[in-house]
């Protein structure tokens, strides 16, 4: 019984030891050996590429039209009030506003 304990003593001791020697043994030179799971460079081009593209795509369309896709979804009416139209009527621009913008950027060479 005696000869259990200890060993149980002994395992808890071992494992606490080992716990601490793997939390003090992380230092800043393997640190900087981990991956960064930020953009690339190659994603932060593609990213500006892209915004580029959009801005020119949304130049091409009239005011009112980038107005509703910069306000984005409108649901509600109380979303759609500031317009002074109906919901539906919003809704419908909106859509037709997404494909102006969408026959733009096949246009211009970019993703739609």
């Amino acid at each position: 019984m005696q000869r259990r304990r200890r060993h149980r003593v002994e395992n808890v001791a071992r494992h606490l030891w080992r716990r601490r020697r793997r939390a003090a043994s992380v230092d800043s030179d393997r640190l900087a050996e981990l991956p960064d799971h930020g953009p690339t460079p190659l994603d932060l081009l593609e990213e500006g590429r892209l915004r580029a593209t959009l801005s020119q795509a949304l130049a091409t369309l009239c005011e009112r039209d980038r107005r509703l896709l910069v306000l984005g979804d409108l649901r509600s009416t109380t979303q759609a009030a500031p317009l002074d139209h109906n919901p539906e009527t919003v809704r419908v621009w909106r859509h037709r506003a997404r494909l102006r913008l969408a026959r733009s950027l096949r246009q211009l060479g970019g993703r739609a």
